[in-house]
């Protein structure tokens, strides 16, 4: 599921529209896990077909996150 967070509609998102999506399906998320989130799949160098990539990215998002990963998904579902 982590891997269909990551990808271009997600990675235009900015720290105040993942917070507010947050409120709108009760998501607590703080702006530092916001702006982690975007730190994490953001970077400029990252391609969505290297599947290497892809897969630290997730296993990151995942162990920071293992409780809100399932949320973290429902957050960001409508932009997939």
């Amino acid at each position: 599921m982590f891997e269909q967070l990551i990808n271009e509609r997600i990675r235009a998102l900015n720290v105040r529209e993942i917070m507010m999506l947050g409120y709108k399906y009760d998501v607590s998320l703080t702006v530092r896990d916001a702006k982690r989130i975007m730190e994490i799949i953001e970077p400029a160098t990252f391609d969505i077909h290297d599947k290497v990539t892809l897969q630290k990215k997730v296993a990151l998002l995942k162990e920071e996150f293992p409780l809100a990963s399932k949320q973290l998904f429902t957050l960001l579902e409508p932009y997939l």
